[in-house]
């Protein structure tokens, strides 16, 4: 009788199998995703290929490593007094409920082991509370928007990228790409560049960054269509910002699915 040959599965394939994601799923379920994408790779032997995508604080017998954050990750988040009161002072600073969605992740961000495996295998660099209160000397009046970095000797302003210069260009700008309110963005679909009114800068909350980029919500544009959208701003973008989201929620479970594709791309 023929032994029947059985393909062994690719790195490209389960990346293909698990950067789909359910519609409207959670945040937690969507960091649940990333783990059954590594056991996966794990249990295909294509652990060489999962470690070498992800953070270098895994460099030390790193399969090990990583099979004990898969582990701390897949339990019960467990939010530390000192995260849940960050989260009371973000509402307090902001002046107003945070976005569902926003304070979904930063729950989670608030689970140390949570936090550890996100941080070392999503693409993006997130921004919880503690980098955002209290803000520098310099920046006082700032809601959320000024994060520190980690060593807490320099931080960045994402209100900086609407002012100045910018007012000049929003001024200027075509009327069709101009939003000043939740009706105006309506009217606009998931990956339009738009230019937001710079009065809207006071209100941003800041979630996420990357070296020249940065990721923000902006609850005052919230709409039936987009209920806390989210929008990236480069430095090269000429004042124009992308509508990526219609939700942090979505947004993050788009992350994932990028992350999870990314940690195969040198396959």
């Amino acid at each position: 009788m023929a032994v029947r040959y059985q393909a062994r599965v690719t790195p490209k394939q389960l990346a293909r199998k698990f950067a789909k994601a359910k519609r409207g799923e959670s945040i937690r379920a969507a960091m649940t995703r990333s783990l059954a994408f590594a056991r996966a790779m794990i249990g295909a032997d294509h652990e060489d290929v999962l470690v070498e995508g992800m953070s270098p604080m895994y460099s030390t017998d790193r399969i090990a490593n990583v099979q004990k954050a898969i582990a701390a990750a897949a339990a019960t988040p467990k939010l530390a007094g000192k995260a849940r009161g960050l989260l009371v002072q973000a509402k307090q600073r902001y002046g107003a409920p945070l976005p569902e969605t926003l304070h979904e992740l930063w729950t989670l961000l608030g689970s140390p082991p949570h936090r550890a495996w996100l941080r070392a295998f999503c693409v993006r660099s997130f921004v919880d509370p503690a980098q955002l209160i209290p803000p520098p000397a310099g920046a006082k009046d700032a809601k959320l928007t000024t994060m520190w970095n980690k060593d807490r000797t320099s931080f960045s302003d994402t209100r900086e990228r609407f002012v100045r210069e910018y007012e000049q260009w929003f001024a200027k700008a075509d009327p069709t790409v101009k939003v000043s309110s939740g009706a105006q963005l309506a009217k606009h679909a998931l990956g339009d560049f738009v230019m937001l009114d710079p009065a809207l800068r006071q209100d941003l909350i800041s979630f996420a960054r990357a070296s020249s980029e940065h990721w923000f919500v902006v609850p005052a544009l919230a709409s039936a269509k987009y209920p806390a959208p989210v929008f990236s701003n480069h430095d090269d973008g000429e004042g124009y910002s992308e509508l990526h989201a219609k939700d942090v929620r979505a947004w993050f479970s788009d992350e994932i699915s990028r992350s999870i594709r990314a940690a195969v791309e040198q396959e």
